[in-house]
């Protein structure tokens, strides 16, 4: 059997260790800062964003790895005979997956597996993964495709915010919700549902009390989790009192086998802005 390469792109969130230790190949997006055109996470920093967002009142321009990027990167692995997985943030939240499926079409007759990820950040790489542990015991890409296809509807995915700035800078509240949120101190909850990100939970308070409840109101409900694995992820410079809040609860829980810390990169942020957490899991399966 062909052996499988996993792909997935640069908003998946991954600590570098982690990458390198499971074999995934990171195709990064790109992120727009006064008209030069970056590799997130290649030439471009979370810090950079943050400079440029107080320096125009902007959010950056983010766009989809283009079907050349992904050409590029599967041919050398097609050519050597392998097969290919790649798991991408949701096909409703960015053209990443359109655009990668588009480069499949390149090889004809070849193993060429998109999957759409249904999710961003952590989330999809709760899918990366499993398709990697799937990679190195032996399973073929259509297996692995067709095993996620049951896997993806179980990931949750949630991240409660310190500011609605970059939500509104973005276009994604009105000023009024974003003037409100910061006079009434409400903090939100963004969970991704259905591929898609929806406002749920609103905490009062600092942001330091909401992560704690956030992620107590998660750990409340332990018999629908699955006990493999979470991400704790949050944006670049977020407050440290604020990532253990969220994992003081995680950990005293005591629910998970693996407590994965990850940091968000220029797309993900350009969305939340700093001191934003999320905790990131699976649901049994039913």
């Amino acid at each position: 059997m062909a052996h499988t390469v996993i792909f997935a792109d640069s908003t998946v969130d991954l600590p570098r260790d982690i990458i390198d230790a499971n074999e995934i190949h990171v195709i990064p997006l790109y992120v727009t800062l006064d008209n030069s055109s970056l590799k997130d996470g290649v030439g471009v920093t979370p810090e950079d964003l943050y400079e440029y967002v107080e320096r125009t009142g902007k959010i950056p321009k983010t766009s989809a790895v283009s079907i050349a990027d992904f050409y590029n990167e599967f041919k050398p692995y097609i050519d050597a005979g392998s097969q290919i997985v790649y798991v991408g943030i949701s096909g409703k939240m960015c053209a990443t997956v359109q655009q990668a499926q588009a480069a499949a079409k390149e090889f004809p007759g070849r193993e060429v597996h998109v999957v759409d990820g249904q999710s961003l950040s952590t989330g999809t790489a709760l899918s990366v993964l499993k398709a990697a542990e799937m990679a190195r015991a032996g399973e073929s890409a259509e297996g692995i495709e067709n095993f996620l296809s049951g896997y993806i509807p179980r990931v949750r995915a949630s991240f409660v915010l310190d500011t609605l700035q970059y939500l509104y800078y973005g276009g994604r509240c009105s000023a009024v919700q974003s003037i409100g949120a910061k006079l009434l101190k409400i903090k939100p909850c963004i969970e991704v549902i259905d591929g898609e990100m929806k406002p749920t939970e609103k905490y009062r308070g600092s942001i330091v009390h909401a992560a704690r409840q956030y992620a107590h109101n998660i750990m409340e409900h332990a018999e629908r989790i699955d006990p493999e694995r979470c991400f704790v992820t949050h944006s670049h410079g977020t407050k440290q009192a604020i990532i253990d809040a969220v994992m003081d609860e995680v950990r005293g829980a005591g629910i998970f086998s693996e407590v994965v810390e990850s940091t968000a990169g220029c797309v993900i942020t350009s969305h939340c802005g700093r001191d934003t957490v999320g905790l990131i899991y699976m649901e049994k399966a039913r």
